[in-house]
């Protein structure tokens, strides 16, 4: 049985839709069809990086900008790598995103390093816990991922400014693209609601 974890993508590009570039991590052993686009990396660490980058919205301003109706490896390749100081930050939210279930333990366990627990929200809302970093387990468990649509939503957010940051980009450019090029995904987070749980009461869905 392969036990290669690969980063899905969809391959039909939507110009016009909230997210142009979706992807997510598959669990060992998944197979896909041609509506879908799969990559695999040479190490865990190389994929979740590629994984939260990809989920960042420079990114998907970068496939935006191709003009292409579908994803292909060419495309891909020519996705800009970051190195440096961000990269744990990008890679822990990127595993707490997709690590959602006992079929990402593997994944999990061999993915995680100390570093994590030194980690935190840059937002202080108490829907977010103050722990969910520190007290992060060594091993896979079913408290490890992020689970509530607001704590799911923060990650994106900080995916964003990380992504920003480690691509040399600023605050304002990342405001300036969100605001011109995403304007279906501002009128779903203007009109989504949470309740002091951090689950989504009420959303309105553009069409």
């Amino acid at each position: 049985m392969d036990r290669t974890y690969r980063l899905f993508a969809r391959k039909m590009l939507n110009q016009s839709g909230e997210r142009t570039l979706i992807c997510s991590i598959a669990p060992a052993g998944t197979t896909h069809i041609n509506g879908i686009i799969g990559f695999v990396f040479k190490n865990d660490g190389d994929m979740l990086l590629s994984s939260g980058l990809w989920a960042s919205l420079p990114y998907d301003f970068l496939i935006k900008t191709l003009g292409k109706a579908n994803l292909n490896f060419d495309s891909a390749a020519s996705f800009p790598v970051t190195t440096g100081l961000y990269n744990s930050e990008i890679k822990v939210r990127s595993l707490l995103l997709n690590c959602l279930t006992d079929l990402y333990a593997k994944l999990y366990n061999r993915s995680f390093i100390q570093e994590f627990r030194t980690m935190s929200w840059t937002n202080k809302d108490a829907r977010l816990g103050s722990k969910v970093f520190t007290d992060l387990p060594s091993s896979w468990n079913m408290d490890a991922p992020l689970r509530t649509d607001y704590r799911r939503h923060q990650a994106l957010v900080e995916l964003d400014v990380l992504t920003s940051m480690a691509l040399g980009m600023t605050l304002d450019e990342l405001i300036s693209i969100y605001q011109i090029q995403f304007p279906v995904l501002q009128q779903h987070e203007a009109d989504t609601w949470y309740d002091t749980n951090g689950r989504i009461v009420l959303q309105t869905i553009v069409v």
